[in-house]
């Protein structure tokens, strides 16, 4: 019964399952590679799409690329054209620089030469007015017979040695009747570190001044100290002093001097012409002799040749005691008169006025007339001048041998010599004068 059924079933099974076969056979086949067809269609489209963006792509870069050498072709050209640039403009400034120093050393030459015409022409305006009024006078009265006669060139050389190093003193005292509160002047000298620069300051006072002592007192110390520096700021760079030079340097000094007079006097409340005082500056070196002034008082030195001559005229108007003052400089730039001698000196000094008749020849006979006028031939006495150099050069020798520090030497030297100025040591003109009298001296012998 069993094989029957299955002799009935089992080819009934296998004709289904061989119908099956064949009909995944025809049918599923067909569709896949339709399908499959439609995707690689579909691929190739997409394929085609991304070679085409990046056949652009590639075109985009190499017109980037291309736009790039370009530039840097551009960029390069405009390197080279600013380099060449460059090289005109080197050559264009340094043509310029060489031009503007040529340009500025002649006008800096012209500028000199007017300075000293101008020098020359206030020298001869000063002197013009010293003339006038001993001509006035003549009209009056000739010289006296006892008058001096006009002096003779000078030639002392100096004795002893100071080791080619400044020896130098200086004192400001009272005139005689006054007290020491009454004194006007005031004095200083100062020498560079090196010792081969000596820096003399004298100051006088406005007698109708009451102020005018703290006037000098400022004046002497702020021009020292100015001068000093720059001196010394010249003397380190190795730059040659010349008339120039000088002068620059010392309408410095007397700027900064006139700037502390007037800070004084507006923090003191006071008008500034209270402080009133005239001012000499004298600096002197291994190769020259320089002084600058504004207002009276004289200055002189004694040249390596043994020759005694003066270094400035002083400015004195056409009445007694009429002169000019540092306070006068904020109103007359050009009112420093500088004097500038491309020699050295072995001994220079500067004083006030009321040392004068004393120590300088400054009322004489005329040179070729002895019933004339008296005249001022503005020279130092070689006879005084000597005497106390030669004093001050034995006398800082003996201190030097005490072996004394030198700040005890000077302030030494310094009391002997104010007590010489009170008392004259022998010279009547110098103890009776009534004025106050500064001397500043400084020597220097090998």
């Amino acid at each position: 019964m069993i094989d029957s059924i299955w002799s009935v079933v089992l080819p009934v099974f296998l004709s289904a399952s061989v119908s099956l076969a064949i009909v995944y056979f025809f049918m599923s086949p067909k569709k896949s590679r339709s399908e499959r067809a439609k995707l690689r269609k579909a691929q190739l489209i997409e394929i085609e799409t991304l070679k085409g963006e990046l056949q652009k792509e590639r075109e985009s870069r190499i017109t980037l690329l291309t736009e790039i050498e370009i530039t840097k072709t551009n960029l390069q050209k405009e390197l080279e054209t600013r380099e060449t640039l460059e090289k005109d403009l080197l050559k264009l400034n340094t043509h310029c620089d060489k031009k503007c120093s040529t340009e500025n050393d002649s006008l800096k030459s012209e500028i000199q030469i007017l300075n000293n015409q101008i020098q020359s022409a206030n020298a001869r305006l000063q002197q013009a007015e010293i003339d006038l009024r001993a001509q006035s006078k003549a009209l009056v009265e000739s010289a006296p017979q006892d008058a001096p006669d006009y002096p003779l060139p000078q030639s002392i050389f100096l004795e002893g040695s100071t080791s080619g190093e400044w020896r130098y003193a200086f004192g400001s005292v009272h005139g005689n009747g006054k007290t020491i509160e009454q004194c006007q002047d005031s004095s200083r000298v100062v020498v560079s570190s090196d010792r081969k620069y000596v820096i003399l300051t004298v100051a006088d006072g406005a007698g109708s001044r009451k102020l005018s002592k703290y006037g000098s007192e400022i004046a002497v110390f702020a021009a020292s100290e100015s001068a000093l520096a720059d001196t010394e700021n010249l003397a380190s760079n190795s730059d040659t002093f010349d008339t120039s030079r000088f002068a620059d340097l010392s309408y410095n000094a007397f700027k900064k001097a006139y700037d502390a007079v007037i800070e004084k006097s507006i923090n003191d409340g006071h008008d500034a012409s209270e402080y009133a005082s005239t001012l000499i500056l004298l600096i002197a070196g291994p190769d020259f002799t320089a002084c600058a002034h504004i207002g009276d008082g004289r200055a002189g030195c004694c040249l390596r040749n043994g020759h005694w001559v003066p270094l400035l005229t002083p400015m004195k108007g056409r009445e007694a005691n009429m002169t000019r003052f540092l306070t006068d400089l904020g109103k007359n730039s050009e009112l420093v008169q500088s004097n500038f001698i491309p020699l050295p000196s072995s001994a220079v000094f500067c004083i006030s006025d009321g040392c004068e008749t004393a120590s300088w020849f400054t009322k004489t006979k005329p040179q070729y007339n002895n019933h004339g006028s008296l005249v001022d031939p503005n020279l130092p006495s070689a006879v005084f001048w000597s005497s106390i150099a030669n004093t001050l050069v034995k006398y800082s020798a003996e201190q030097i041998s005490e072996n004394k520090n030198y700040l005890e030497i000077q302030e030494n030297i310094n009391k002997v010599f104010s007590d010489f100025l009170h008392t004259g040591n022998g010279n009547a003109e110098l103890k009776k004068e009534k004025d106050d009298k500064s001397i500043a001296l400084a020597v220097n012998l090998l």
